[in-house]
């Protein structure tokens, strides 16, 4: 059962869901609702830091499970030490912000000095990385014009 916490970010709902998968990993999806701007959620997704992400874990069965119809990964390391925002390759649907938000792809300055103290499944350090591209994302959502149907 996914935990979920409730965030408002300029003035829209946003819910930070963290899931343990069955290979014990942990992985925490971030879900932008911008309904006054978009008919379907905006989905990011927080991988624990793998080298090879298995977004076919969840990539599609995200855009089932929380109605997203776009999906923009990134990545924090095991301990929380840097954040990427991954270009991946195939069918993995990137979102024209991604280039964007091409300058937090190393989000140092966001960095905690007791950085080292994390670890998971303490999320405070990946909740921080997830907020910050929140307030990204929705600053774009709210900016851009309302997406015809």
């Amino acid at each position: 059962m996914p935990l979920i916490q409730d965030y408002t970010l300029v003035g829209l709902p946003v819910e930070i869901i963290v899931e343990r998968w069955a290979s014990g990993g942990e992985q925490m999806l971030a879900c932008a609702s911008a309904r006054a701007h978009r008919t379907a959620v905006d989905l990011i997704g927080v991988d624990d830091g793998d080298e090879s992400p298995s977004w076919d874990i969840w990539a599609g069965p995200a855009r089932e499970r929380y109605g997203a119809r776009r999906v923009l990964p990134f990545m924090v390391d095991a301990h929380g030490s840097s954040l990427a925002l991954c270009h991946m390759d195939g069918d993995l649907e990137l979102t024209p912000l991604a280039p964007k938000l091409s300058h937090l792809k190393l989000l140092g300055s966001y960095k905690p000095s007791t950085q080292r103290e994390i670890t998971w499944p303490n999320h405070t350090w990946a909740e921080v990385c997830a907020r910050q591209l929140l307030v990204e994302l929705v600053a774009e959502l709210e900016a851009a014009p309302a997406a015809s149907t």
